[in-house]
């Protein structure tokens, strides 16, 4: 099976697989609304940024 074939099984079936936890938790859960802005301070470029609330240490 051709790597294309693998690509559009994985996909049929992640992309519903998203939608439904979306659906049914829609709202950020438990820690990532310390993770989220940390994560987009990351893509920013700034990595001496850092939540102390976060308890893990990247990477």
């Amino acid at each position: 099976m051709g790597k294309l074939a693998i690509s559009a099984i994985v996909i049929s079936w992640v992309i519903p697989i998203s939608l439904l936890v979306n659906h049914i938790v829609p709202d950020p859960y438990m820690d990532e609304i310390f993770h989220i802005p940390q994560a987009q301070q990351y893509c920013k470029g700034n990595f001496r940024s850092w939540d102390p609330m976060i308890t893990t240490p990247p990477g």
